[in-house]
């Protein structure tokens, strides 16, 4: 038996060194590590050695062990490397179809007010193409506006009846296109009113209107009085500046001769923008300068010199006056242009571009202003002037700084194109008012917003 278990032992000792065997790794595995045999070589497959056993000769004490018992190292105690079986891999996936690409999302039409190109582009079935970016809207003489709308008459179309979004503040508005939310609550075409300091957000005006201590408008005497031709004086006052201009001197200002009832209302009109507009953060806060008006005898500007200045018809026995914009930048407001006024490098004597020099709030104040007078005829400003003021007077009129006709059926004239109506052509460095004699008839279309420049349109 000793023998047996020493021919064994030393086979084990002699037997070759068995090869690692290759086993492979899950498919995310980049290498395939060996599995080798246990530290210690293949003596680490016999069975434990009894306390105090050395080296090969070593062998228990006592009986050998029962081979039925199985205690004989022959009975299986070396593991059956051969029967290692690698784990099968996983099956690669099936490659997912291409999809077709997705065809572009067409746009949705838009709501009221959205910007447009054309009738398509809005929900509601028509674009106005005229104003800044197209404005989607739709007619309401016959059909009731959708919620958000109210039914307006737009000049620009002739007084037809149109949907205009309705709103609470201009941040509802598209304001990088130029609208606000205007005096009647509408997205329209405008500029934002000024923010004083220390004004509340929603509050353009950091308050209501100032109470203004103003001279009167109003003339007494009848038209023998107030009709007469007179110097505008003195040249300076609260308000206003009538600075020598187109060839006058301080000591000859010859083109400066109006009705008194005409002097009056300017200078009323000065005064109240000036107390009115104090507390505003914006523009230069300088006097209003007054230009050209008549000569003493009632003649155009420039007769005297054998040159006169205007067309026949204006200008004359002091019914006229040509006045300068309020300005932003400028630290005057002179009689000069308030935009850009040239096309293709020639003067175009119009605005070609938005009026940016133009302080377009006390300009409104002041045309509304004259409006308090019954005699108004009608004030000319150029056609890119015109929209902007228009809309600037509905603001003011909702804010409480003016009333009476300017916030029902203002005179204010203005042509985008030459239409024959004098308006057209250089107004773009000052507006025209005109005013009416006392107890003068006067036909249909020669007072208000549809009037010329002459009082004949000829």
């Amino acid at each position: 038996m000793r023998l047996t278990l020493l021919l064994l032992v030393t086979l084990f000792a002699c037997a070759p060194e068995e090869p690692p065997i290759q086993v492979p790794l899950s498919r995310d595995a980049a290498v395939l590590a060996p599995v080798l045999p246990p530290p210690g070589g293949s003596d680490a497959l016999l069975p434990p050695k009894p306390p105090g056993a050395s080296g090969a000769d070593a062998a228990p004490d006592g009986p050998a062990p029962d081979p039925g018992g199985g205690g004989d190292v022959g009975s299986g105690s070396e593991p059956d490397l051969d029967s290692a079986t690698p784990p099968e891999p996983e099956p690669e996936p099936e490659p997912e179809p291409e999809s077709e690409p997705e065809p572009e999302p067409q746009p949705e039409p838009e709501g009221l007010g959205a910007p447009c190109v054309g009738d398509g582009d809005c929900v509601t079935g028509v674009c106005l193409d005229h104003l800044p970016g197209g404005y989607c809207s739709q007619a309401c003489a016959e059909v009731p506006c959708p919620e958000g709308g109210a039914c307006w008459s737009l000049r620009a179309l002739d007084g037809a009846e149109h949907c205009l979004r309705s709103c609470g503040d201009h941040g509802e508005c598209r304001v990088d296109d130029g609208y606000v939310c205007d005096g009647d609550a509408t997205c329209y075409p405008g500029p934002r009113p000024p923010d004083p300091p220390n004004s509340e957000p929603g509050a353009p005006f950091g308050g209501p209107p100032p109470e203004c201590d103003l001279p009167d408008f109003r003339c007494e005497g009848g038209e023998a009085r107030c009709g007469e031709v007179v110097a505008f004086l003195p040249e300076e006052g609260d308000g206003y500046w009538n600075y020598p201009e187109n060839g006058e001197t301080p000591e000859d200002q010859y083109r400066s001769f109006a009705r008194r009832d005409l002097v009056q209302l300017v200078k009323y009109a000065a005064a109240g923008t000036r107390c009115l507009s104090a507390g505003w953060d914006r523009g230069n806060h300088a006097p209003l300068g007054l230009g050209d008006m008549s000569e003493a005898n009632g003649g155009i500007p420039g007769s005297r010199e054998g040159d006169p200045d205007h067309p026949g018809g204006t200008h004359v026995d002091g019914h006229d006056m040509d006045i300068a914009y309020y300005q932003i930048g400028p630290e005057q407001n002179l009689l000069r242009a308030v935009c850009d006024h040239a096309s293709g490098g020639e003067e175009a004597y119009h605005c070609t571009a938005v009026p940016d020099r133009l302080d377009v709030w006390r300009t409104a104040l002041f045309l509304g202003l004259l409006h308090h007078s019954p005699r108004l005829r009608v004030v000319g400003v150029d056609g890119r002037v015109g929209p902007l003021v228009e809309s600037a007077l509905r603001t003011l009129c909702a804010r409480g700084f003016l009333d009476g006709a300017a916030c029902e059926e203002h005179a204010l004239a203005w042509e985008e194109e030459d239409t024959g109506r004098g308006w057209f052509y250089h107004h773009h460095h000052h507006l025209h008012v005109s005013v009416l004699g006392q107890g003068r008839a006067v036909p249909p279309g020669v007072v208000g917003a549809g009037a010329c420049i002459t009082v004949d349109c000829r």
